[in-house]
């Protein structure tokens, strides 16, 4: 419970740019004195500063606390099918640096280098960690990729593990789907039911079930793309048929569009390329699947997310028109993934004192 507690105040904290105790008191519901004391421990331990006063309506003023981003950071890491991109957060977030290497990472020292790299220009004493988010499956627990689809050199591969040996520091391995959600998660107000489309070399989906991010029994849960949509559809990267991905992926756009299949470096830009007339029809297969998810879960909000997103946005809203599902486009860029994925090392390294990571599951 404390560090439950912990976490709120931190939150809250976190999401306002300046805030007493009193309003702390207010909006958790914990009593003057909990909050006193959480506060003492979080300024103890650096993460919070007294920082200005508000002035009262009546009496004193009363002295503001703010976040100190620079207590802690992350490096998050997105591991896709054509690219590698890399981020270093501050506590709030916030990205100090960033880097993009175009082409599929082949091996553990070529993905440790830049991270290495990027990990260096902070002080390591406020280093949390790396976070990695990649295509799935991934067994989140453990930080393997199992049956890892269209990821050559990565299958079955311990990722975190070897990661943890090569760097010497904690590494958390999700999906990119989660990773995406996360990143939602930290820098947004989410509906406790929310499910995050994310579209980018592939189609899958980031759940937030009563207010958490939803993994499943074995962490595998959003293989939204491979449901089978069509009997006896087109053959699937996964070995079925007529999966979703199949259907209306990027790649399947691309390669109706110029009548042959683009390299899968290739794919999303020359998906970029194409026109609304050439993409439009994609978007309404994507909205009616959404439609099913929307009414499987009862969800309160659809988020598209992913480079190859915005031009399934209007099939989707089409398709929900009629229901109160609000559907959003995300504000993050290409960065999403990797920003997600360096909240987890962050909410970890917390949890043992003032835990984040209490509002996230």
């Amino acid at each position: 419970m404390r560090d439950h507690n912990a976490a709120l105040v931190l939150d809250l904290i976190r999401r306002r740019d300046g805030v007493s105790r009193v309003d702390l008191a207010s909006a958790t519901g914990l009593t003057a004195q909990a909050v006193s004391k959480i506060v003492g421990r979080l300024i103890e331990g650096g993460l919070v500063a007294e920082s200005g006063q508000a002035a009262p309506t009546v009496g004193r003023p009363t002295t503001l606390l703010r976040l100190v981003p620079s207590a802690r950071h992350a490096v998050g890491v997105h591991l896709d099918r054509d690219e590698l991109r890399l981020v270093l957060v501050d506590l709030a977030g916030q990205v100090v640096a960033a880097e993009h290497r175009p082409g599929l990472v082949g091996s553990i020292g070529e993905l440790a280098a830049p991270i290495r790299a990027l990990a260096s220009t902070v002080d390591p004493s406020t280093l949390a960690g790396v976070g990695v988010g990649c295509p799935g499956p991934v067994d989140h627990r453990t930080g393997v990729l199992h049956h890892a689809n269209r990821l050559p050199g990565w299958e079955n591969a311990a990722l975190g593990p070897m990661l943890t040996a090569e760097l010497d520091l904690p590494v958390i391995v999700d999906k990119d789907t989660n990773a995406a959600v996360l990143a939602e998660l930290w820098t947004t107000d989410v509906p406790r039911e929310t499910a995050m489309i994310y579209v980018g070399t592939g189609i899958g989906a980031g759940l937030v079930l009563d207010g958490k991010v939803y993994r499943g029994g074995r962490t595998n849960a959003g293989e939204f793309g491979h449901m089978i949509k069509e009997l006896d559809g087109p053959l699937c990267a996964c070995g079925r048929r007529g999966c979703l991905e199949a259907l209306c992926g990027p790649a399947a756009v691309v390669a109706r569009a110029l009548a042959e299949p683009a390299p899968e470096a290739l794919v999303l830009t020359r998906f970029a390329r194409l026109d609304h007339a050439e993409t439009a029809w994609a978007g309404d297969i994507l909205g009616v699947a959404v439609m099913d998810l929307v009414n499987l879960l009862d969800l309160d909000r659809v988020v598209l997310a992913g480079r190859a997103a915005p031009p399934y946005l209007d099939g989707v809203r089409r398709a929900l028109r009629e229901t109160e599902v609000e559907v959003t486009l995300s504000g993050w860029g290409p960065q999403l993934v990797a920003v997600g994925a360096a909240t987890s090392p962050l909410a970890a390294s917390l949890t043992a004192s003032d835990a984040l990571a209490a509002r996230r599951g």
